[in-house]
């Protein structure tokens, strides 16, 4: 007899008893009084276990190899193997975030400021989209000010002898 069982199972046909792979020997006596051997050749089907380590970004869903989850963990499925046995697959799910940055800076008038690899002169709203190690999302919005030059004349008198030292100036002349 060729027969096969699932790992876990116990083959108890034809009067045997066994859950491990092996050839097993029975000896019957016939209603004759004549010996009759039954042999088992007897195959245990291991179960397939598999474990699937998987990224996401946040905000979409794995839909792969049976799941259907956006939650980060370890998620389970059973299934059954072509030869009927269970067949556990384990996914690792991995939900990488997406990023959102908010950053202010400021220029002079006539300035120009770098915004990953875009010039910018004017003061505004801007709105640059990257994307992580992961290819997720990562956008960063800029609030780029300019501060205006002010070129003032400043008139002041001093006496002979004395230094002009207000406003950052520090002249006798």
């Amino acid at each position: 007899i060729n027969a096969s069982i699932c790992q876990g199972s116990v083959y108890t046909e034809h009067g045997f008893h066994a859950f491990t792979s092996g050839i097993y020997r029975d000896t019957l006596q016939t209603v004759k009084g004549c010996d009759s051997v039954l042999i088992l050749n007897l195959t245990v089907i291991q179960k397939y276990l598999d474990t699937i380590t998987a990224n996401i970004c946040q905000g979409g869903t794995y839909t792969s190899n049976g799941f259907n989850t956006n939650v980060s963990g370890y998620h389970t499925d059973s299934l059954l193997s072509v030869s009927g046995c269970d067949s556990i697959v384990t996914l690792n799910l991995i939900v990488n975030p997406n990023y959102d940055t908010n950053i202010t800076r400021s220029i002079c008038a006539n300035s120009s400021f770098n915004f990953n690899g875009r010039t910018i002169t004017s003061p505004g709203n801007y709105l640059d989209t990257l994307s992580s190690i992961y290819g997720c999302d990562s956008i960063v919005h800029l609030t780029l000010i300019s501060y205006p030059i002010y070129n003032d004349t400043i008139r002041a008198s001093i006496r002979q002898g004395e230094t002009y030292t207000l406003n950052g100036f520090n002249t006798n002349t």
